[in-house]
């Protein structure tokens, strides 16, 4: 067992070499031993050392034993000092070995992390690749995702595919005169898996070869306190790059080929259900159940199952595959029954074992085989070997092999939030069942009285409340430790999750997987009957659905009422000493309660991970009357700026909306929020209706709580969203922008100078335009322009030029040249511009002649595309920053360069 865990340890402290691999840079002496950036050589030098030396203690010790018995015993001094040490020898022996094999397993282990960490960093995209167009030849490896609507295109859906590699044209490269010299001749560059979209419609299939022209991109993500880290996603898939076909007409198919067989079976199965799954109301969600299939999911259906904590239930996991390998063993003792002649041949035990396997086996394919598929396909396995050899071990010796196994499949896979989850869900039961076994025991020996009031009970009764109990205690188990997990990704949480799942497991477990799974078997011989089984499934979810939905009215009620209580909380990193403390009181809260620690652990658990989301902003909380945040966020190509007082946030714009699914604010804006313990925003600006700047509104109207908007141009919020205490549009309070419009908070004079009453057709020309400063100052702090043309800059020199003059202006239009006219910059004067933009935007901006303009006045420019999201602080009548959220790669797969632009990272405290 321990030389398991050696092993699990030496691969997962891959997930903490990021700060040991970049600290060797900084130590000068280790420099002068290892000069490589890499731990590698110290890891290999260290393993050998101790190899040798277990060989010499294994070959010695019983020599060592003799010379301190026998020869210096014999001794003058013998009498003075006891040299007999044959009491040590056992244990030596026996101890020392098994620490020495752990600690070399541990090293053995980080080395082949370690390798296949280098390989995979090795084969990603290199920086002077980032933005070529280039010919590749090679296979379609994975099902076509058919995604509706991404904001930066025309078109309302584009597919998504992994793509293998076979040829990779650099002759493309070398016409299209790219400096490659110090990369590509050394060796001969070939990506190995690409993820491509492809934004017109193409008739792809999974094992067809084919040939495109694409954009290539290296992996990269928006960069945000709080929020999803994209490229730590992509590493662990081993995606080397990303990229988009430039021309899908040019495309070339050159072979139909043979799909892989994990796909095929999957891929079959996927077309052959398309027609009666569309008959039914939830057809994303059975998609997403039984075949892992999630592009169809509505995003109503994914907000609510995030929103209650319930997503679980659409990742395969353990519960699944072992409702599957259930109905197997059921099925398997109907037929033994039918068939009792069989029991003279195998003993049922071994029948049913047998036949739980395939049934699981094949569910596990048809739906992905995901990473948590694939650990509880392993447990179920090893299970079933140890009861076909008959052997008796402990659950967490399985769930250890399990990790054991994958890990060694793939070490990548620690770097994915799905492998902690569901193994530390696991193991949290496995640890709270000791609890739960300690309760049974107390119940069972209950006095004479309690049994007495118990008569009457019926054998099936008092068991299914034991059960039901059990079920509980195991629920809130998991609400108990998995904020632990979320701390190491920064996840969501929710305080109805126990309820949630309470009510949501048994149903799916006991009707809508049987259901399924049985429709998916018959499917094979007849559709018409499949159907049948996927009208109950179907059936059942929307029951579920409707219960889920009474949960989150519940919690819209709170997060609305005069309480302005908020049931989803944010989990940001700890502190090593906080999550210690952290870890040593969910096990005490998971142990006895009758434990005199166990109050004490209450009280640091409600601390540190805060479960009714108690505003404490300690950032803010520093902020005197007329001190200032300013945040860009990084959303891409877009724009989303927060301005923080002491009191007071006001958020301007609200960032793009990537697809039906994902917007700006799911993503970056209510992360950080929660991230930073900013509960509810005071003003929302929607400076035009673009999808660029308007694209999260929506969401912020229905999920978050915004007590005052403001709307440019055509921007709209859907009443259908509207919180359901808000009996009309002038009680939610939301208003036009108009010029003049002014108001004060904690000695901040906030001002709306455009759009004024003559006429702007274009959508960019009605933008918002806001002047943030100091209550008794003429000259601004920061100017909010929108996406303003020359035109507006005009109208505004003219009219408003002695309120334009700012500190810190938000640069018009994303850097377009369309916009930021000399005329208007020299009349802002500001010293610092931000420019929010998407990395490699398809627009090209920031134009390269804006930049300029501003350089040439000794303008200090701060993008997104290139710091991520970036913040200014003012304080005491001083500017302080920028802050930025790239400033110090802190992973070993990120390249961080700021260009030594930025003081430090953005705190979170």
């Amino acid at each position: 067992m321990f030389k398991i865990l050696s092993v699990l340890v030496g691969v997962t402290s891959l997930c903490f070499s990021e700060s040991l691999i970049f600290a060797i840079q900084n130590q000068p002496w280790l420099l002068s031993f290892f000069p490589t950036s890499s731990l590698l050589p110290a890891y290999i030098f260290i393993s050998l050392a101790l190899v040798l030396l277990r060989v010499l203690i294994k070959r010695y010790l019983s020599g060592i034993k003799n010379f301190f018995s026998h020869h210096l015993a014999s001794q003058p001094y013998k009498h003075v000092i006891n040299f007999d040490i044959s009491w040590l020898t056992p244990c030596l022996t026996r101890k020392l070995m098994v620490g020495i094999d752990c600690l070399i397993l541990f090293l053995l282990a980080a080395i082949y992390a370690q390798s296949v960490a280098q390989s995979q960093l090795d084969s990603r995209l290199p920086s002077s690749l980032d933005g070529a167009d280039i010919t590749l030849t090679g296979t379609v490896v994975s099902l076509i995702e058919r995604h509706e609507l991404d904001s930066y295109r025309e078109q309302n859906f584009y597919q998504r595919f992994l793509f293998k590699v076979d040829q990779f044209d650099h002759k493309s490269l070398n016409d299209a005169g790219l400096d490659l010299e110090h990369e590509l001749d050394k060796r001969r560059y070939q990506p190995r898996l690409i993820q491509i979209n492809n934004y017109q419609y193409l008739n792809l299939n999974s094992g067809q070869q084919w040939q495109f022209t694409v954009r290539l991109k290296q992996p990269r993500g928006n960069s945000n306190p709080g929020g999803f880290d994209y490229v730590r996603y992509l590493f662990s898939k081993r995606i080397d790059a990303t990229a988009y076909i430039r021309s899908p007409k040019e495309s070339r198919l050159i072979k139909q080929g043979q799909a892989y067989w994990l796909t095929s079976i999957r891929g079959s199965r996927v077309a052959a259900l398309a027609e009666p799954l569309s008959l039914l109301s939830n057809e994303g969600l059975l998609k997403a159940l039984l075949l892992g299939d999630r592009s169809d999911l509505k995003p109503y259906d994914r907000q609510l199952l995030k929103r209650t904590g319930t997503s679980h239930l659409l990742a395969i996991s353990g519960l699944h595959i072992g409702v599957a390998a259930l109905f197997a063993a059921l099925l398997a003792k109907g037929l033994l029954w039918l068939l009792p002649i069989s029991m003279h041949y195998s003993p049922r035990v071994i029948i049913v074992a047998v036949a739980a396997l395939p049934i699981a086996s094949f569910y596990a394919i048809v739906a992905g085989f995901s990473l948590s598929t694939q650990r509880a396909l392993i447990m179920l396995s090893c299970f079933l070997v140890i009861i076909l050899l008959r052997r008796q071990t402990y659950l967490l010796q399985t769930l250890s092999l399990a990790a054991l196994i994958i890990v060694i499949i793939d070490p990548l896979s620690v770097l994915s939030a799905g492998f902690w989850f569901s193994f530390s869900a696991v193991a949290i039961l496995l640890w709270a069942s000791r609890a739960m076994r300690f309760s049974h025991t107390a119940i069972a020996h209950k006095p004479s009285k309690a049994l007495d009031k118990s008569i009457g009970q019926s054998e099936f009764t008092n068991k299914s409340k034991e059960k039901l109990i059990a079920f509980g205690l195991a629920q809130l188990a998991i609400f108990i430790a998995m904020p632990l997990v979320l701390s190491l990704f920064t996840g969501q949480g929710s305080l109805l999750t126990p309820i949630a799942n309470l009510l949501a497991i048994p149903l799916v477990s006991l009707t809508v997987v049987p259901a399924g799974i049985a429709g998916l078997l018959i499917s094979y011989f007849s559709l018409p009957l499949a159907a049948y089984f996927f009208a109950i499934a179907d059936f059942f979810l929307s029951f579920i659905l409707l219960l889920l939905n009474s949960l989150e009215h519940f919690a819209d009620m709170l997060r609305h009422g005069p309480l302005n209580i908020d049931l989803i909380t944010y989990q940001s990193s700890l502190h090593p000493i906080i999550f210690g403390i952290a870890l040593i009181s969910i096990i005490i809260l998971l142990g006895k309660r009758g434990l005199p620690t166990y109050s004490a652990a209450v009280i640091i658990w409600i601390v540190i991970f805060n479960p009714l989301n108690f505003a404490i902003n300690s950032q803010q909380s520093k902020l005197e009357e007329t001190d200032l945040i300013v945040t860009q966020l990084d959303v891409g190509q877009g724009s989303a700026i927060l301005l923080s007082t002491a009191n007071y946030h006001l958020l301007y714009d609200t960032g793009p909306k990537f697809s039906e699914a994902a917007n700006a604010a799911s993503s970056v804006i209510e992360p950080y929020l929660a991230t930073m313990k900013i509960k509810s925003l005071d003003t929302v600006i929607v400076s035009h209706g673009d999808s660029d700047h308007s694209g999260g509104a929506n969401y912020l109207n229905q999920y978050g709580n915004v007590k005052e908007w403001f709307l440019g141009g055509t921007a709209s919020i859907d009443r259908l969203t509207l919180p359901v205490n808000s009996a009309s549009e002038n009680d939610y309070n939301q208003q036009r922008c108009r010029q003049g419009q002014a108001w004060i908070r904690d000695g901040i004079h906030f001002e709306i100078l455009h759009p004024s009453s003559a006429n702007f057709n274009s959508e960019n020309d009605r933008s918002c335009v806001l002047s943030v400063k100091t209550q008794h100052s003429e000259h601004a702090l920061i100017l909010l322009s929108g996406d303003i043309s020359r035109r507006v800059e005009a109208h505004l020199l003219n009219h408003t030029r002695d309120k334009l003059s700012a500190d810190l202006l938000a640069v018009p239009h994303h850097g377009s040249a369309s916009s930021s006219s000399v005329a208007f910059i020299s009349a802002v004067q500001p010293s610092f511009a931000l420019i929010s933009a998407g990395h490699r935007n398809r627009y090209r901006h920031p134009h390269k002649d804006v930049i300029a303009r501003y350089s040439d006045r000794d303008i200090k420019i701060y993008r997104s595309d290139r710091l991520g999201a970036v913040q200014m602080i003012y304080r005491h009548g001083k500017w302080l920053g920028p802050y930025c959220a790239r400033y110090k790669a802190q992973h070993f797969w990120d390249k961080f360069n700021d260009d030594g632009q930025c003081v430090g990272s953005i705190s979170l405290l």
